[in-house]
């Protein structure tokens, strides 16, 4: 059902008429001209009215160990998937039901309820840890599911659950890939990548393991470095993950322990259980659209819960949003949507947060786990206005910008990412507006990318800092109606002259700290942008040589005649029009071997693209004639431009821009574990091996269908 011709493709997108794809973005297949389906009531969510979510007791529960001793005699947890209200997340609308995680044994002991987030897990580099994961979610789901027959996992029951450690080197039956799933004990059903053959592969690691429950072996052979967890299963990904299944991972190493003698703040728990100031805060990012009172007249058909403070999510396929051909098929409600952009942000679970910190040196361990909205972070004094920012006639900030205590001026130091640390810290702008012609700005991080800052709030004791972003959404064009500002570009977005200053909803406003006089002095600082911080990380890949895989990232529409996105090689069979994810494996590699994959984006998008089990080095990107390529040649418009200095580290999550080939390299290794690990005997890779998959983590595009799997024999 997913596939569609060549020719069709190109009669339909106009591709064959020699369009030309500059650096500069220029509107796509998926040009929006539309207003948003629903929003977040206007004026009920105030800004800075509630806590920032802290980790650990009365926070967002942390997991702790569980006293089983496994088959491994790896650390055992237990954590439950289930559906729970939280009342915190938006107080003002009423509880929100959430689907979540929840560990057993809370760090710090006690009954901790579940809260949005939970189920945090820190563990130490070379410390394997195995989880028990009960999947406990009742039949209906709290977000409508597309059921339609091109998801078809989708219509067998829509709470199975597959967990995958994101950035995690697993083996591959811990990887939590698409056809990893399984279900409650009511329906104990597992799918083929588990039950393979006649063999359960979680009973691998839990011989008494028991129907509704998988079984996760995690070997942690990696440097220190924040990664998380997040919901993976077949076709519904996208719809668990918004509901609320994902949390935090932290790997803890000795080279990371040491840098706290040079300044780096104390870890998050020894701060949370010994009971000092918490100076290393995770920070994660989402944005949602709640429900209020107006969904029976507004909505008729959402089929979601209609409680105020409920979650809601676009269930329609709107025509004058996305372009649709006219196939002649209905489109299902609920239907699958090309990209999916809330109104109001959350941080830690809550709307728009203040946090209390102290005039003093932080880490910020950011992860932006929006579904497809990206984020160009500021940072700026505010102004005593009740948003905090005043924006000037071009949509930018007034403020005066925010400058570091340690830094001396609007920089602040970036020591990581995804793959952990990077070379060297990289001093961050502040305050840099994003810029549509050089796609820069200050920090800006794709959805899954994640970003670790050290930050000294010290000049500014008794004053306020609003956390701010302007990353257009979808990225890089960007439609205003997706842009929340009360007052801004009324004409694009009337739903901005509706709202009240102070209240959301907001996507550009995310956050506060109201500083405080410290209760005690920080060491002094010798971390440094000449700081070698190689020391922590991977030594860096040497480049093979050879012929490179060639690869494609395309846009197209589907047998209802919607917009979706796939993968694809350069083939000329399937150039511009890619793959699904159920077609035979075209990345099959080989264990121990190094490549370098170019990857050429023919879409309007920028991807962020995500590869499981490994970690890669960004060599370059450079600009390329879409049509040249489309019609079977490759010309390039410009010369290679390096990494970002943010992306001189390992990544696993990388921005792949319009118009543009981006070049990785990365060595396909295998973890060491104490079992044995099968290959997959799963028939539609084409080849027996162990499974894991690329996509783009724009979740929309992953489901539909912009993920392939790939092999390594």
């Amino acid at each position: 059902m997913k596939k569609i011709s060549r020719r069709k493709f190109l009669q339909i997108s106009g591709l064959a008429a020699g369009a030309t794809m500059l650096p500069l973005p220029v509107r796509w297949l998926g040009q929006r001209d539309a207003f948003a389906f629903y929003q977040s009531p206007a004026n009920v969510i105030p800004l800075f009215k509630t806590p920032l979510r802290g980790v650990g007791p009365g926070g967002i529960p942390v997991a702790a160990k569980d006293g089983v001793s496994p088959v491994t005699g790896a650390d055992h947890y237990s954590v439950t998937a289930g559906q729970f209200q939280d009342a915190g997340v938006c107080p003002t609308l009423g509880p929100t039901t959430l689907w979540g995680y929840n560990p057993a044994n809370p760090l710090g002991g006690g009954i901790q309820p579940p809260k949005h987030l939970g189920g945090i897990i820190v563990a130490w580099k070379n410390k394997p840890v195995q989880i028990t994961f009960t999947n406990n979610l009742p039949a209906k789901a709290i977000i409508p599911a597309d059921t339609s027959s091109i998801f078809s996992d989708a219509q067998q029951s829509v709470n199975r659950v597959s967990v995958h450690l994101h950035g995690g080197f697993v083996p591959w039956i811990s990887d939590g890939g698409p056809m990893a799933y399984w279900g409650p004990a009511s329906n104990p059903v597992y799918g083929p990548s588990i039950a393979n053959g006649s063999t359960n592969l979680f009973k691998i690691l839990n011989p008494s393991l028991k129907p509704g429950q998988g079984e996760i072996y995690y070997p942690n052979q990696q440097s220190a470095r924040m990664m998380w967890y997040h919901d993976h299963a077949h076709d519904i990904t996208r719809t668990n993950a918004y509901a609320g299944l994902a949390t935090a991972y932290i790997i803890r190493d000795d080279f990371e322990a040491g840098l706290r003698n040079q300044g780096l703040p104390p870890f998050i728990e020894d701060s949370v259980l010994g009971g000092t100031t918490v100076q290393e805060l995770p920070l994660v990012f989402q944005d949602k659209i709640f429900v209020g009172s107006n969904i029976g007249w507004i909505d008729p058909t959402w089929t979601g819960l209609k409680s105020p403070g409920s979650l809601w999510y676009p269930h329609i396929y709107e025509r004058n949003r996305w372009r649709l051909t006219n196939t002649g098929i209905p489109l299902p409600n609920p239907s699958a949507i090309p990209e999916m952009f809330g109104d109001t942000m959350l941080v830690n679970g809550t709307v728009f947060p203040e946090a209390t910190v102290e005039g003093r040196r932080y880490r910020l361990r950011i992860l932006n786990a929006c579904q497809a909205r990206f984020m160009n972070l500021q940072l700026y004094v505010d102004d005593g206005s009740p948003n905090g920012i005043t924006l000037d006639a071009n949509g930018n900030p007034k403020n005066a910008p925010f400058i570091d205590g340690a830094q001396k001026d609007s920089k602040i130091l970036q020591i990581g990412t995804e793959g952990g640390f990077l070379p060297k810290p990289v001093p961050v702008s502040t305050s840099t507006p994003f810029n549509p012609l050089a796609l820069s700005g200050s920090l800006i991080m794709a959805p899954a990318e994640r970003a670790d800052i050290i930050i000294d709030f010290s000049k500014y004791v008794g004053k306020s800092i609003v956390l701010y972003s302007d990353a257009p959404a979808p990225f890089p064009m960007g439609d205003p109606r997706n842009d929340y500002f009360p007052g801004l570009n009324v004409a694009g977005n009337p739903v901005n002259g509706q709202t009240k200053a102070g209240f959301g909803p907001n996507t550009r406003i995310l956050m506060r700290f109201k500083v405080v006089a410290p209760t005690s002095q920080d060491i002094p600082l010798a971390i440094t942008t000449s700081t070698d911080l190689s020391g922590g990380i991977d030594p860096f890949l040497q480049n093979p040589g050879g012929t490179p895989r060639r690869l494609t990232l395309n846009e197209t529409f589907d047998n209802w005649g919607r917009l979706f996105q796939r993968l694809g090689t350069d083939a000329l069979a399937v150039r511009g029009v890619g793959q699904g994810y159920m077609e035979m494996a075209t990345e099959v590699v080989n264990a121990g071997t190094t490549e370098v994959w170019e990857i050429y984006n023919l879409t309007g998008d920028t991807h962020p693209i995500h590869l499981h089990l490994v970690n890669f080095q960004l060599l370059n990107r450079q600009p390329f004639d879409v049509a040249k390529f489309m019609a079977g040649s490759t010309v390039f418009t410009g010369p290679t431009t390096g990494p970002d200095p943010n992306e001189t580290g390992w990544k696993e999550t990388l921005r792949m821009n319009p118009g543009t080939v981006t070049r990785i390299m990365m060595r396909f290794d295998l973890p060491t574990v104490p079992f044995n690990v099968p290959d997959s005997l799963s028939p539609m890779l084409g080849v027996n091996g162990k499974e894991y998959v690329w996509h783009c983590h724009i979740l929309e595009h992953e489901e539909h269908d912009m993920m392939r799997p790939m092999v390594v024999v």
